[in-house]
């Protein structure tokens, strides 16, 4: 009887302070990245809100029940392409209102951090469109120009679902100071089909910074990892092999036509605030999770960049592929120290030969 009626005492206590503001805003974050914009609320107490996406115009409402928030706070300066500003307001005496106003009809995720009294709101692009690739082009592909790698390109050109009978790529050579892989005969990954995908390419460079260029990186990665996979049993294909923008449409239909065991597209990672670096990894569908482990784990112990951790998130590619599919980001290239490390002569290869060593764990 005794705990009963504490815990009624209590829930009383907790309904008082919430109708008379128990908690306040205590600070608004906006953190710009390549895919998504990250939304940071600071308040006094830990706090659910409820958050809600309307049309016409677009624009996120979160409602902060029992909060008491000043209507003229300040955030530093919107530079998103998503986000085109922030207002408050209270709907009614117990609610206070944020209300995000969007360029455009976003998707978004919310999460309540317990301990750092936080609520972050991630809004991204609706799967298929980035801000660099605003729309799917149904033309067709254009025929695949040569560009300088520090290897051998593959001479099976364009790999996409247009073709009809896709050859693998070839071997490129592993780096001279790591122990050869086994043969393809007996290796690891013996008949594993795995499909590379170079994100961006052609007239979409994807992120600049620091002299770097990502769709460059990401093709020169792609051609060390296809030889290493090769030396080790399996199957790859790739879903470019020169300076060309491939559909993404087609790079998911071509990865399900093929019947890969596993998709790994590579990008590399660029944000507004510099100071920003490391590893980061996504996955999509639960099937997903344990590749993005494997492989994550596998770049953290050879490149020994950061950990930004293994993330979930929506992007087409890995959202429309039936096999277990991850999106790498190595490092970012915005940031000075993560840029002077991707110049290093053998950086493409060793990040290729901890991608291949987060695949042979992950099939082991």
């Amino acid at each position: 009887m005794q705990t009963r009626l504490f815990l009624i005492i209590l829930a009383a206590v907790f309904l008082a302070q919430a109708q008379a503001g128990a908690y306040s805003l205590t600070g608004v974050q906006i953190e710009k990245h390549k895919y998504y914009d990250n939304l940071y609320f600071y308040t006094s107490d830990y706090v659910r809100p409820k958050v809600e996406l309307l049309d016409d115009p677009p624009r996120l409402v979160v409602d902060f029940k029992g909060g008491d928030f000043s209507s003229s706070f300040k955030t530093s300066a919107i530079k998103s392409t998503r986000i085109k500003a922030l207002r408050t307001g209270n709907p009614s005496e117990n609610v206070s209102r944020v209300v995000i106003d969007l360029a455009r009809s976003v998707d978004f995720e919310v999460a309540s951090i317990i301990g750092k009294n936080q609520v972050q709101v991630e809004i991204r692009e609706k799967p298929g469109v980035k801000p660099s690739d605003t729309s799917l082009s149904s033309k067709p592909v254009p025929k695949p120009k040569p560009v300088p790698v520090p290897d051998p390109v593959p001479a099976s050109g364009l790999l996409t679902a247009l073709d009809s009978k896709p050859a693998p790529a070839k071997t490129v050579p592993a780096p001279r100071a790591e122990k050869q892989p086994a043969s393809g005969k007996s290796g690891l990954l013996r008949g594993k089909v795995i499909v590379i995908d170079p994100g961006h390419g052609g007239g979409d460079p994807g992120a600049i910074a620091n002299g770097l260029v990502e769709k460059d990186m990401n093709l020169k990665t792609a051609l060390q990892l296809s030889g290493f996979l090769k030396s080790a049993g399996a199957k790859v294909y790739l879903t470019r092999t020169s300076d060309v923008k491939v559909n993404l449409k087609d790079v998911a239909a071509f990865a399900n036509r093929v019947g890969a065991d596993a998709f790994v597209s590579i990008h590399f990672n660029f944000i507004e605030n510099a100071s920003k670096k490391g590893t980061e990894t996504y996955y999509y569908s639960s099937q997903s999770q344990r590749l993005a482990n494997a492989v994550h784990a596998g770049m953290l112990k050879g490149i020994h960049r950061d950990d930004r951790g293994v993330r979930k998130a929506k992007f087409y590619v890995i959202h429309h592929t039936s096999m277990p599919a991850i999106l790498v980001e190595p490092l970012y290239i915005s940031n000075r120290s993560d840029a002077d490390f991707a110049k290093s002569g053998d950086f493409y290869k060793r990040t290729a030969w901890d991608i291949t060593a987060g695949l042979k764990e992950y099939f082991k």
